[in-house]
């Protein structure tokens, strides 16, 4: 039925000269079997030259509402989040995508970068760190994780004024590295401002 569904799609779009339907039937077809690649990339195709994004995440949203493999729920989730962000401009919709990639897979680090990425430029700065200290349970370089630590302490720090968290936070930096000069100058600051 799939093949069927994309040779109807294939005909819509190049003998019916009626591309939308097209579009639309390959929707159809890759819901019937939504890990074949061929099909979604057609898809994708076609949402390109039509401009049909909204259609396409309303097709993804579709498909990914009824599965139940969390490798290719992951996957549409993200690809979801990319289309609100980078093409509907829909930053909400898109950040509740990459939250749904990360409730899926803690793992996938390009969520965890987009969601980084947006709310820096939202100006997010609660969600900013938690998403750093997310992140430094990602990435494997400890240097890396330092980083993303002393990102985060900052905004404790700086942003909201709480030094509890702040401290916590390089805490975690001096168990990775006990010698690490900045948390502990960092440190020995904010003790000497609650004196």
């Amino acid at each position: 039925k799939v093949e069927i569904l994309n040779q109807m799609a294939r005909l819509c779009e190049t003998n019916a000269d009626d591309p939308e339907k097209a579009f639309h039937t390959l929707g159809r077809a890759l819901a019937l079997d939504p890990a074949d690649s061929d099909t979604q990339s057609e898809l994708e195709r076609m949402a390109n030259t039509l401009v049909l994004y909204d259609g396409l995440a309303d097709i993804y949203v579709a498909i990914v509402e009824k599965l139940d493999n969390p490798d290719l729920a992951s996957m549409y989730h993200f690809k979801i989040a990319q289309t609100f962000e980078n093409y509907v401009r829909d930053e909400n919709k898109a950040i509740f995508h990459y939250r749904k990639v990360l409730d899926i897979d803690p793992t996938y680090i390009e969520a965890a970068s987009a969601l980084e990425r947006m709310y820096q430029h939202t100006d997010n700065y609660a969600d900013l760190a938690i998403i750093y200290l997310k992140k430094v349970e990602i990435v494997h370089s400890p240097e890396e994780q330092k980083e993303l630590l002393f990102k985060a302490s900052q905004i404790y720090e700086e942003v909201f004024d709480n030094a509890n968290n702040a401290i916590a936070t390089y805490l975690r930096i001096l168990e990775i590295d006990e010698d690490d000069l900045r948390a502990i100058a960092s440190l020995e600051a904010i003790y000497l401002k609650q004196e």
